[in-house]
């Protein structure tokens, strides 16, 4: 796959149709030998505009948010799926996505802001999705410690206005370690915590998409960092 240099990269002018028009048709055409023969439409429709907007995220968020790590190179998930232990063996996903952590930990458990480009959905996100069970023991001890400040940011009118309550599974039963009538079991009992925000497919077509998305990260980024710090405290707990 060609890899742009840094000045190659261009202001982000939106996902052009034919990018999401793509992906129909990789959804119909899921195999090795037709994204060889449409490899070029993929990069010129998908991958560059997403570069193209990772960049210019960077220059919005790095005096904002300089620990997060925005790079056009690095960001973006491949495209590739991961079929070694999965049922469905399609080589190729059928939506394009770029993750941004503070590279504390593995992508997929870290706190970090997710951004999902598909032509039935187009979503931010911030928080975290798959924790491990030592990172989720202490978040919840996390929780229960400075119950006050993770309210403050998990209630806030604001953040609830644009994205709603937080989401994420939960367990049906009491964790382990923590009484069945504690204050804060309603969030004791979450596996995932994150919040997100659907957009209309329209939106990820214009210029603008790059702010809304740069603004729905700033509005998480408090509370990303609180997962983040929670973390981090627990792992040097565990040095010591």
């Amino acid at each position: 796959m060609q890899v742009r240099t840094e000045l190659e990269f261009q202001r982000f002018t939106g996902f052009p149709e034919p990018g999401l028009k793509f992906l129909r048709r990789l959804k119909k055409n899921n195999n090795r030998d037709w994204f060889k023969a449409h490899r070029s439409e993929f990069e010129e429709s998908l991958l560059r505009p997403m570069q193209s907007l990772v960049a210019e995220l960077r220059d919005i968020l790095a005096p904002i948010a300089p620990s997060v790590r925005i790079d056009p190179k690095k960001s973006i998930f491949r495209i590739y799926r991961d079929i070694r232990f999965s049922q469905d063996k399609s080589p190729y996903k059928t939506h394009l996505a770029a993750s941004f952590d503070n590279g504390a930990v593995s992508r997929a458990e870290t706190p970090c802001f997710y951004l999902h480009i598909a032509p039935d959905e187009v979503l931010t996100a911030g928080g975290i999705y798959m924790p491990s069970s030592d990172q989720l023991r202490a978040i919840r001890q996390a929780i229960a410690a400075d119950a006050p400040t993770f309210l403050r940011l998990v209630e806030d009118r604001r953040i609830k206005r644009t994205f709603g309550e937080l989401q994420g599974e939960k367990l049906q039963r009491t964790p382990l370690g923590f009484s069945k009538d504690h204050p804060m079991l309603r969030y004791l009992q979450f596996k995932q915590l994150y919040f997100g925000r659907s957009y209309e497919v329209s939106a990820c077509h214009k210029p603008a998409f790059v702010h809304q998305v740069a603004d729905d990260f700033i509005r998480l980024l408090p509370f990303v960092d609180w997962l983040t710090r929670g973390l981090e405290a627990e792992r040097r707990r565990e040095r010591n």
